[in-house]
C-alpha cells in the first residue's frame, strides 16, 4: 500500500489567485525563485510601507516613476528618495487614480492579508497549461526582496512560496470552480465555497476543519479473499485516529502507542468528545 504525507491545513486557510504580471510575464521567475510578487519595480519596501497608508502611497508613486523610466517613457532616472513623492500623485477621478487605487489594494492583499499556509494558484500563459500551485511559507521580509530580470534588474518585495508537485489545469476542476479561476485582477481571494473542490484535487491526503480526505493505493482486489481489504481499512482507521489525537492535543501520547492501541484509545476519545 502507498500513503502520501497528510497535509494538516489551518481551518482558516485561504486560497488566492495570483497573476504573474501582464500576459504572465513573471511566471518563470515565480517558479525559479519560489516567490510571488507584483509589478512594482523600485518599491523600496519597509515595514512602514505596508503598515501606513501614506507611506504605501509614496512608495507606490516612486515605483510608478521607476516603471515609467525603465519602459522608456521618462528620459531621466527618478529619485529613489520616497520623501520626494506625493501620496496623491494623480488628479482625482482619472484612470490613473483608479489604477493607483487598485494597485494599493493588491499590495495590501499580498503583504498584509495573505497568511503563512495560505494556498496560491498562478495561471500560466496558456489556459491548458497547469497552474503553479503552492503554499505561502513566510511573512514578508526585506531579505526576500528580489531583483527581477524582466524589470531591468529592479528590486521588488516578494512572498516566499513552496510550490507543490501537482499538475492541474482549469479543466481539472469542477465547472463552478474553473469559472472562478480566471479574471483580470492581479490577486484575488477565492470564494471559500470552492475550497473543498480545490483541496480535493491539490492534496492526495489532507485534513481541514471538519473535512478530511485520504487517497489509499493498495494491491488490486483479487475477489477471492474477503479479508484482503482489511489491511487498507485498518490503516485508514489508524490515520483517522491520528487526526483525532492531533485535534485533541494528544499527539505525543498517540505516537507512543502501537497501531491497535492507538486506534482503540483515540477512537474512544472521539466517542467521549461526541457525548460531551
Amino acid at each position: 500500500m502507498e500513503l502520501s504525507e497528510i497535509r494538516l491545513l489551518r481551518p482558516d486557510a485561504e486560497v488566492w489567485l495570483v497573476y504573474a504580471g501582464y500576459n504572465r510575464r513573471f511566471i518563470d521567475e515565480f517558479a525559479a525563485n519560489n516567490r510571488i510578487f507584483l509589478n512594482i519595480p523600485g518599491f523600496d519596501a519597509s515595514p512602514a510601507a505596508f503598515e501606513n497608508d501614506v507611506e504605501m502611497r509614496r512608495h507606490l508613486a516612486m515605483s510608478d516613476a521607476v516603471s515609467s523610466w525603465i519602459r522608456g517613457h521618462s528620459p531621466n532616472a527618478p529619485s529613489r528618495n520616497v520623501a520626494n513623492y506625493s501620496a496623491t500623485p494623480y488628479p482625482a477621478n482619472t484612470p490613473e487614480t483608479r489604477r493607483f487605487g487598485a494597485e494599493l489594494g493588491n499590495i495590501d492583499r499580498l503583504f498584509n492579508q495573505v497568511k503563512i499556509g495560505d494556498i496560491v494558484m498562478s495561471p500560466q500563459q496558456n489556459q491548458y497549461d497547469p497552474f503553479l500551485i503552492g503554499e505561502i511559507t513566510t511573512n514578508w521580509s526585506k531579505a526576500d526582496d528580489l531583483a527581477v530580470g524582466t524589470l531591468e534588474g529592479e528590486v521588488v518585495p516578494t512572498r516566499r512560496v513552496r510550490w507543490l508537485n501537482v499538475a492541474l489545469t482549469r479543466r481539472d476542476f469542477a465547472p463552478r470552480t474553473a469559472k472562478r479561476l480566471i479574471n483580470r485582477h492581479a490577486i484575488t481571494l477565492l470564494d471559500d465555497r470552492l475550497y473543498a473542490d480545490i483541496f480535493d484535487r491539490v492534496y492526495p491526503n489532507y485534513s481541514w476543519g471538519d473535512r478530511s480526505k485520504l487517497d489509499l493505493f493498495g494491491n488490486a482486489y483479487a475477489g477471492k479473499d474477503p479479508l484482503q481489504p482489511y489491511e487498507a481499512a485498518k490503516l485508514l482507521k489508524y490515520v483517522m485516529a491520528s487526526v483525532f489525537a492531533f485535534r485533541a492535543g494528544h499527539m505525543d501520547a498517540f505516537q507512543l502507542l502501537d497501531v491497535d492501541s492507538a486506534i482503540r484509545t483515540m477512537f474512544k476519545l472521539k466517542i467521549r468528545e461526541a457525548r460531551i
